[in-house]
């Protein structure tokens, strides 16, 4: 179930809204980025939303099976602003990164956001030294990876030649 803060619930059962989101990825080294929809920079939360490189995320879906949920955000590079730059995306410095994508009011802030979704990047794609595409993998990724080995009471190693074989 998604928490919803209940002014900012009641702002989005309304007829016009004023929201955008907001994009934060959080390098392994701690240094945070921050992107907006909106037209204009914004700060939340201590993080600069940067509208220059904006971003604009493909669709994020949802279901209750636990299938991985897969997007793509693309923005763009500059050298001139503060941000994400060509260099740390070839460099790998968004390798181990997580991101997390919020809704809120950028009217009045005060009302508090709503997590669209979160995880980890994956693999990031540089266009032209301009425009970069991080694969943006939801925490439930996590859940279908293997960790460790399967264990059981029989050994499942195979030794020796099989009964019914030409080699026997």
């Amino acid at each position: 179930m998604r928490r919803i803060p209940a002014a900012l619930l009641a702002h989005l059962q309304q007829p016009v809204t004023t929201t955008c989101r907001l994009l934060k990825i959080s390098l392994a080294d701690g240094r945070e980025f921050g992107m907006t929809t909106l037209d204009q920079a914004i700060t939340y939360m201590g993080v600069e939303y940067s509208a220059i490189n904006g971003i604009d995320s493909s669709i994020i879906a949802t279901d209750t099976g636990l299938s991985v949920d897969n997007a793509e955000a693309t923005a763009l590079l500059s050298s001139d602003i503060a941000g994400i730059t060509v260099e740390m995306a070839l460099a790998g410095d968004l390798d181990d990164a997580q991101w997390e994508m919020m809704l809120i009011n950028w009217a009045d802030t005060s009302m508090g956001h709503m997590v669209i979704d979160a995880g980890d990047i994956g693999e990031v794609r540089v266009v032209d030294d301009m425009v970069y595409i991080p694969e943006l993998l939801s925490f439930a990724m996590r859940l279908q990876q293997s960790i460790g080995h399967v264990w059981s009471r029989r050994c499942r190693a195979v030794f020796g030649t099989p009964a019914n074989s030409q080699t026997g």
